[in-house]
């Protein structure tokens, strides 16, 4: 009898880790990050640039590496689609920000890599 009782107690349990391990599902991969697209800047009055959302940089060197990693961002998204495009930038300039400094601005995008530059006002 004591065979008996230990024989049904260890099928029990292997059945129960059998259950146990079954009824937990996969772990579900994380989502991958939705693209942005096209690149759009904000240009201030006072020479700043910034992604929507984010800081104001002013810095030479901060302003290129902005532009830099942006296009490296565009050029990751745009690998993996049949018919990749170009990256593409818009500089949505305030009213007061000066010519030289949105020239200096497409040149250190064109640097950077990007070809499609769109200089536009920003709206009000």
């Amino acid at each position: 009898m004591r065979a008996s009782v230990l024989g049904v107690m260890a099928a029990l349990g292997v059945g129960l880790v059998l259950a146990s391990s079954a009824s937990q599902a996969a772990p579900t991969p994380p989502a991958e990050p939705k693209p942005e697209g096209p690149s759009v800047l904000l240009v201030d009055a006072n020479s700043g640039v910034a992604k929507k959302g984010q800081a104001v940089v002013t810095k030479p060197e901060d302003i290129k590496a902005l532009l830099v990693s942006e296009f490296a961002r565009q050029q990751r998204e745009l690998k993996g689609q049949k018919e990749p495009g170009k990256p593409a930038l818009t500089l949505r300039i305030h009213r007061d920000c000066q010519y030289a400094h949105v020239v200096t601005l497409i040149d250190a995008a064109q640097k950077a890599g990007f070809e499609d530059i769109s200089p536009e006002p920003q709206e009000k």
